[in-house]
């Protein structure tokens, strides 16, 4: 992901990564979507199914059961205003 180097090195490329999708979403704003990872964490199932009815899919709660499969702790949404 280019994120080697030092801390300066990577928020550099993430802040230029993020300026481009911006552009990008600005041409684009019909095929794009934004949310934000606070809502996510908070509010899992309401934000993955707005993606999966912007992508043209019906929504499968099986997405909500990721956890199952991994040795990751969930994401925290007290933490996610931090």
């Amino acid at each position: 992901m280019m994120w080697t180097g030092n801390v300066y090195f990577g928020a550099d490329t993430w802040l230029k990564t993020e300026r481009d999708g911006q552009d990008h979403g600005h041409h684009a704003a019909d095929r794009t979507l934004a949310m934000r990872y606070e809502d996510l964490v908070s509010d899992p199932e309401g934000v993955l199914t707005q993606i999966c009815a912007h992508v043209d899919l019906d929504f499968d709660p099986v997405v909500l059961g990721y956890g199952a499969t991994t040795t990751y702790d969930p994401p925290d949404p007290s933490l996610a205003q931090q």
